[in-house]
């Protein structure tokens, strides 16, 4: 919370693509199968948290040699 990182809709929606593409079939299949299980957001929520800390993570880090 402090960087303040949080999945933007744009996010949400390019995970939903990917896995339209990884699972050959389209959005709105993707769509379909969160509106039945609202647990698939969540989980979509927190795979792009954990990929935006990752990166950001790699972006700042510091390496200091002693």
């Amino acid at each position: 919370e402090t960087e303040n990182i949080h999945p933007s809709d744009d996010d949400f929606l390019a995970k939903v693509r990917e896995l339209a593409t990884v699972y050959n079939t389209d959005e709105q299949a993707i769509f379909q199968q969160i509106s039945k299980n609202p647990g698939l957001a969540q989980g979509i929520s927190h795979q792009i948290m954990t990929q935006k800390v990752v990166q950001f993570l790699l972006d700042n880090n510091e390496v200091k040699y002693i």
